[in-house]
């Protein structure tokens, strides 16, 4: 089974001919980009609660879960006040 370059449609990172010669690893990465694609789209407490589900709650990703903290943190402190009814401006006579 010899190699032919004219079938490759993406050129890989092969420093040596400029061709990718394992297609499995096009097909990881584009698994890798819907699976960070999903991981984006979950809130805050979601992201806390998978790695609660996957590694156990408060064990590993000590940087990741302080991330997370850090930007519910922030989320909570940034949430607007109550707006009051702004009176009227009047000028004065």
């Amino acid at each position: 089974m010899s190699f032919d370059p004219n079938q490759i449609k993406r050129h890989g990172r092969n420093i040596r001919n400029s061709y990718t010669r394992f297609p499995e690893a096009e097909r990881r990465q584009k698994e890798a980009i819907l699976r960070q694609e999903a991981y984006d789209q979950l809130t805050v407490v979601q992201k806390i609660q998978n790695l609660d589900e996957r590694l156990g709650k408060g064990i590993g990703a000590k940087k990741e879960r302080a991330k997370l903290q850090h930007q519910l943190e922030l989320k909570k402190t940034s949430e607007p006040y109550r707006k009051t009814k702004a009176k009227a401006w009047k000028p004065k006579s």
